[in-house]
């Protein structure tokens, strides 16, 4: 019978020594993880100047303070990640807040008309020009909240939704109403309808 070429044989048994080399890593026993590494007092301090003139030095720099430093490029670079994150938390912490909480208008101001003025207030003015908000009677205007300049956009906007929401309402529920009379009334005198 035909056997294989011995060279053939040579190259399965390379082949299955790559397929062995190259099996899965987590499948092997987990090794331990290296011990932290502390910088001495010098390193930080050399490593602090550096960060002054620059939070990112470029991959050339790194090599040359690694040498200097004793360190390697890789340490290096994770101390001004690590640095750099936090004189990010810093400056976010001292910073004022941008946004300030607001209390939802409608829970503070529950029992304020909403007002819509056509120019702004001025102190020498006593009453303002007042624009109606809507042009149906919307009797539940009590309860929703007054627009203020200080209120957000989105606060504006779910107020203006509620109170067309509740015109709306009172709207469907008058025509409910006004159907209702007109069917009790064409009974009342047509009674054989």
């Amino acid at each position: 019978m035909n056997s294989p070429p011995d060279n053939c044989l040579e190259f399965k048994d390379d082949e299955a020594k790559k397929r062995q080399s190259l099996r899965i890593k987590s499948h092997e026993a987990p090794l331990a993880k290296p011990k932290r590494k502390r910088i001495s007092p010098d390193q930080f301090r050399v490593l602090s100047d550096l960060f002054e003139k620059t939070d990112t030095p470029n991959y050339e720099l790194r090599e040359r303070m690694a040498g200097r430093l004793n360190m390697t490029n890789r340490e290096v670079q994770v101390w001004f990640q690590n640095r750099r994150a936090k004189a990010t938390r810093a400056k976010i912490l001292d910073s004022p807040r941008r946004i300030k909480h607001r209390p939802d208008p409608l829970l503070v101001y529950p029992y304020s008309k909403p007002v819509f003025y056509a120019k702004p207030i001025t102190p020498d003015e006593d009453e303002p020009e007042r624009l109606s908000p809507c042009n149906t009677s919307c009797s539940s205007l009590s309860s929703i909240a007054t627009p203020t300049f200080n209120m957000s956009p989105i606060d504006l906007l779910a107020t203006a939704a509620e109170y067309v929401q509740r015109c709306d309402d009172e709207k469907r529920q008058a025509q409910e109403a006004a159907q209702q009379r007109r069917s009790e009334e064409s009974r009342s005198w047509r009674p054989w309808l």
